[in-house]
Parts: C-alpha cells; structure tokens; sequence
C-alpha cells in the first residue's frame, strides 16, 4: 500500500465516522442532553416572563432555546408551532420534558 492510496482510505473513515458521529448526537446523545438542559431552564421560564412579559426580547429568546432543543425537522415545527408561535402556548409548557407529548420532543 502506497501513501496515498491509506490517505484516501482514511479519509473515506473519517467521513463515515464524521456522519455517524452526527447520527449518534442527532438522536441519542442530545436527548439526554436537552432534557437535562430543559429541567435546568424550566424555573428560569416563568421567572423572565413575569419580570419581562411575554413579548420581551428576553422571553423570545428563551424560548428560542428550548425549540432549539428539539430535534431538527417536524417534532421541531411541531414544537415551535404549538409552545413559542402560540402566545398562550408556553404555559402549557410541562416541567419534564419527558411529559410533552409524543411529536412535539424527544
């Protein structure tokens, strides 16, 4: 084997594990992570919405970071359809994310 014929094979590897990689955090790892980070900003959700309101620039943005905690795709429409489009929407926002419903998370 030449050099350049172990660089190609290498870099062949590096590019599935690359995908797998994102695979791997797109649906398993980040699940744990989000959930973890949701039970930690949950207390911060009605604490910034009685001190800002629910139009304040900082109410928006947390929200923001919850949906950005959902996957990417429908569950992620579904999520920011129902909880941040909707003004009344967040208060129906559960404390574990394990009791949103199916669709709409994890």
């Amino acid at each position: 084997m030449d050099l350049a014929s172990i660089m190609r094979r290498g870099s062949a590897l590096n590019t599935i594990y690359g995908i797998g990689d994102t695979i791997y955090k797109q649906f398993y790892k980040n699940e744990k992570e989000a959930n973890k980070q949701y039970r930690a900003m949950y207390p911060s959700l009605r604490l910034v919405h009685v001190k800002y309101g629910r139009d304040s620039k900082e109410f928006v943005e947390l929200l923001s970071i919850f949906s950005s905690l959902t996957p990417i795709g429908v569950k992620r429409k579904n999520f920011i359809r129902k909880f941040v489009t909707n003004k009344e929407g967040w208060m129906f926002l559960p404390k574990d994310p394990d009791d949103i419903m199916f669709g709409h998370w994890w």
